[in-house]
């Protein structure tokens, strides 16, 4: 159920933004500015973000039942999929060439050798599938947990989930630099609407689990 008062508050701080940001000025570009955050920084931004598709679930004794659990889990990991279906197959050969030579390249400092490596066409897909297969390996022991150890899980997954959202959008930044973008719009907003369905399952699940601890 939507948070009334989270409404207000962000429509408010719209508002506020429009009176103070000011467009450039015309015939001029203007250069975005990239700050790099801390990883747990943005973990709790992550995590910070309203969350509300099961918020009548805390407190629900039924989060005790592995089987009830095990059912909002599959949830999870049916919105996962939606994303890593959503970007384009690595082939095998090439994934294991580009493992390869980019372990070598860090292991010996040679920052030409990685550049060769990051710069070909499957490097970013193959960035998110690493990422996405640590996230699907625990959400998915995490089907078959109870208790403690199910949060326990459900605090890697939301973890992960925000190493799969950066590397969700290096993908799509770079799928977009391509002459002939593998990805639709259709794809865009797939990856972009399920990606954070997942993440307000996996807390709304986590809150659950921890408030019948």
């Amino acid at each position: 159920m939507c948070n009334l008062y989270s409404i207000t508050t962000n429509q408010a701080a719209i508002v506020a933004l429009s009176r103070v940001v000011r467009p450039p000025p015309p015939n001029r570009t203007r250069r975005p500015r990239i700050i790099a955050m801390p990883r747990t920084v943005v973990l709790l931004i992550f995590l910070m973000m309203p969350s509300h598709a099961f918020a009548q679930m805390v407190g629900d004794q039924r989060c005790k039942d592995q089987q009830f659990t095990s059912v909002q889990v599959d949830g999870i990991i049916k919105s996962i999929r939606w994303v890593i279906n959503s970007v384009e197959a690595v082939p095998p050969d090439e994934a294991e060439y580009m493992r390869t030579e980019a372990r070598t390249a860090l292991e010996l400092r040679n920052r030409a050798r990685f550049n060769a490596v990051a710069s070909r066409r499957y490097y970013p897909a193959l960035q998110f599938h690493d990422d996405a297969k640590v996230v699907m390996d625990n959400v998915t022991t995490a089907r078959s947990a109870a208790g403690r150890d199910l949060a326990r899980l459900l605090v890697v997954v939301l973890g992960r989930l925000v190493d799969m959202n950066h590397r969700m959008h290096e993908y799509i930044d770079a799928d977009g630099k391509r002459n002939a973008p593998v990805l639709t719009q259709k794809n865009r907003d797939t990856m972009y609407f399920n990606l954070p369905v997942a993440k307000d399952q996996t807390v709304s699940l986590l809150q659950c689990v921890i408030s019948v601890l």
